[in-house]
């Protein structure tokens, strides 16, 4: 199991959907099948957090934080309103309390790929659909369930998100993991998070995580603007961020592309795939560090990739977040950058069987 760092996860924010509860409609429904031990883990995980959750109205009156601390839960307060009253995205009760894990990692996400193909392996549930993510609170089950699936043959990504949407089934609390962010990247997991409680397609990982990407992106620039100035440091700070996730998402497109076509060739078997992509792998390690790298605003904040060791998980994940967002874009722009009219037409999207394709079908016809 290889569980990644921070660094190599810059470009979007960590975050865990219903995946990680979508066992509970199973105990509903009374299913005692095989995913009856995992239905049991999550409900009683995910009870656990919202007993320890706090009001964070309560906390802020305490007036024992720190300074940042207390800025910080400020900023979320302040994000979630925006979102809600300018933005017109779905908050609920989502991001009104704080979960404090005590420099814990609160759960872990599990995502797998075959090694010879880039083809996401899947989890199915009954009601909620099929996810590309597993979610566990507890390490041990999950380095357990993450190595029997390295023993089945896949590459497998495990990491500690800081955050996750249940999609308004729950009050979705702030993590205090998540107070490790700065204000900008505070702003972007809220406003993402916010998103999947308003739009949100079942058994579409990709769609529903990429679009996410595109809100929060988005939306952050505009709260920045609006809180901040058009002229300020930290809208023009922000946006060379968004610039550098731009170059890094371009590296991970070129390497798909370029894994793409090699796996499907006919002339190799399996086995000579998985040991011939090492070395796929290792011209664009020393290719990103030599021609994008330079290309970045700030290398620091990627330098820890080359560190890492590359794999179809690490590189499928990668994708699901950022998959298509010029479309996102087009109907944003079409919109003349109107950005809760775009929600609108990114809701009007999710009964279509190919949310993509309404898209696509909408901006054709304006």
């Amino acid at each position: 199991m290889t569980e990644r760092s921070a660094t190599a996860l810059r470009g979007r924010p960590a975050s865990l959907t219903l995946a990680l509860l979508a066992a509970l409609p199973i105990l509903v429904a009374g299913n005692s099948g095989c995913w009856m031990p995992y239905a049991i883990h999550a409900g009683f995980g995910e009870l656990g957090v919202l007993l320890g959750a706090r009001p964070i109205s309560e906390v802020l009156a305490e007036g024992n934080l720190d300074e940042e601390t207390e800025a910080k839960l400020r900023r979320v307060v302040d994000v979630r309103e925006y979102c809600a009253n300018v933005l017109g995205l779905n908050a609920g009760d989502a991001y009104t309390t704080f979960y404090d894990s005590q420099g814990e990692n609160v759960f872990y996400n599990i995502s797998a790929c075959p090694k010879d193909h880039l083809e996401a392996y899947t989890w199915t549930f009954p009601i909620v659909g099929t996810y590309e993510y597993l979610g566990f609170f507890n390490q041990a089950q999950t380095e357990a369930y993450a190595e029997a699936l390295e023993g089945a043959g896949y590459d497998v990504y495990v990491y500690p998100p800081v955050g996750y949407s249940t999609v308004g089934w729950f009050k979705d609390p702030l993590f205090s993991a998540a107070l490790a962010r700065d204000e900008i990247d505070l702003v972007d997991l809220i406003t993402h998070e916010l998103t999947h409680n308003t739009a949100y397609k079942v058994s579409n990982s990709a769609f529903n995580e990429s679009l996410a990407t595109f809100v929060g992106r988005t939306g952050t620039l505009e709260y920045l603007a609006d809180r901040f100035g058009a002229d300020s440091e930290h809208l023009l700070l922000a946006q060379q961020r968004q610039q550098d996730t731009d170059v890094y998402n371009e590296f991970w497109i070129a390497l798909y592309e370029t894994l793409e076509a090699f796996y499907a060739r006919q002339d190799l078997t399996s086995e000579e795939k998985i040991a011939q992509r090492e070395d796929i792998f290792a011209e664009f390690k020393q290719r990103f560090e030599d021609d994008y790298l330079p290309a970045l605003n700030n290398p620091d904040r990627y330098a820890g990739l080359l560190d890492i060791d590359f794999d179809n998980a690490f590189i499928m994940i990668n994708r699901r977040y950022n998959l298509d967002l010029d479309l996102f874009q087009a109907v944003y722009d079409a919109l003349g950058q109107d950005l809760p009219a775009a929600i609108r037409v990114f809701v009007a999207s999710i009964p279509y069987d190919d949310p993509k394709q309404y898209l696509r079908d909408w901006l054709a016809d304006r």
